[in-house]
């Protein structure tokens, strides 16, 4: 779970489901935001199931051992929200991210990793993939 508040502007309000197969590089991907989060003076919180130990009590851990700290809880009832999802669907808090992106989400998705590629937080593989995969999308006629 990640709670984000950017100190000097106001909360973006939303959801985001990262899902995958095993070693697709889910943890690895919450890692990044989380880091981008902290780097761009958002105050993050990260909480764990406390069951989880398997590379300690207060840590996260993907496979290329990329790692940050986190807080262990007991009890997910401690933090349970109810959600109403169609009304999160209806509000564009919570995204379809099994349709197909739009031209301007593709630009959008683009400008965003070229920014985490600038940072140093992505490699110029990575954004190239990217930019590759995305490219056929924004260029596509209207």
């Amino acid at each position: 779970m990640i709670k984000s508040t950017p100190q000097n502007s106001a909360p973006k309000k939303g959801i985001e489901v990262i899902c995958g197969s095993m070693f697709s590089g889910k943890t690895k991907l919450l890692i990044k935001k989380i880091k981008h989060f902290q780097d761009n003076n958002c105050n993050v919180k990260v909480f764990k199931p406390a069951i989880d130990i398997r590379y300690g009590n207060e840590k996260i851990v993907s496979h290329d051992k990329s790692e940050i700290c986190a807080m262990p809880i007991k009890k997910s009832s401690s933090f349970r929200t109810i959600i109403d999802i169609d009304k999160a669907l209806e509000y564009e808090e919570v995204v379809n991210t099994n349709r197909p992106l739009t031209r301007s989400e593709a630009i959008i998705k683009l400008k965003e990793q070229k920014d985490l590629y600038d940072l140093g937080l992505i490699s110029e593989k990575e954004y190239l993939e990217l930019k590759e995969k995305l490219s056929p999308i924004i260029l596509k006629k209207l």
